[in-house]
């Protein structure tokens, strides 16, 4: 039992320490989720696209960056993080239903619909979990020119209660 005890602080103590001073984006209009990594404090937003009161099927998810590190501006992302890391894949799988990946991760499904307050969400299960999206965190590993991630934290509200939840994926 102490050795559970000493391992969830551990792992707890790890995961404070890996996000240690990042500042929380304002959340706006439709925002979705953001992503934030352990390279710079640098931001990437997600925001439902909107075609009147539908989620667009042409464009549904608007992406772009918070540069925290060049006083806050605000970017489109480059063409590599768009086609090799932030950017998504995405299929229609129903009206104001969408499945999509990150694809710098493809391997985890995330779903974008309306909530119970018909408000654009992403959801996805992650360990067993139904949980709202809300940030991302990926630890990166330091392989060379390419980063890698070591993991991500993906941090909302349980689907069912409402509570905070983090999850954490092992890559």
């Amino acid at each position: 039992m102490k050795l559970l005890l000493l391992f969830v602080c551990f792992i707890s103590i790890q995961i404070c320490k890996s996000q240690t001073n990042y500042p929380t984006p304002d959340k706006k209009g439709n925002h979705l989720f953001y992503i934030q990594h352990s390279d710079n404090h640098n931001t990437f937003m997600y925001d439902a696209v909107m075609n009147g009161k539908n989620i667009s099927e042409k464009n549904p998810i608007n992406i772009y960056r918070i540069l925290y590190n060049e006083n806050a501006q605000v970017k489109p992302l480059t063409m590599i993080q768009n086609s090799m890391a932030y950017g998504i894949n995405y299929k229609k799988i129903d009206d104001n239903f969408f499945e999509f990946s990150l694809k710098g991760q493809k391997t985890l499904k995330l779903y974008l619909a309306f909530n119970n307050q018909q408000k654009p969400a992403v959801f996805l299960t992650v360990n067993g979990n139904k949980i709202y999206l809300e940030k991302m965190f990926i630890q990166l590993k330091n392989s060379g020119l390419k980063p890698n991630a070591d993991y991500i934290l993906l941090t909302g509200k349980d689907f069912e209660t409402g509570k905070n939840v983090t999850e954490k994926v092992k890559i």
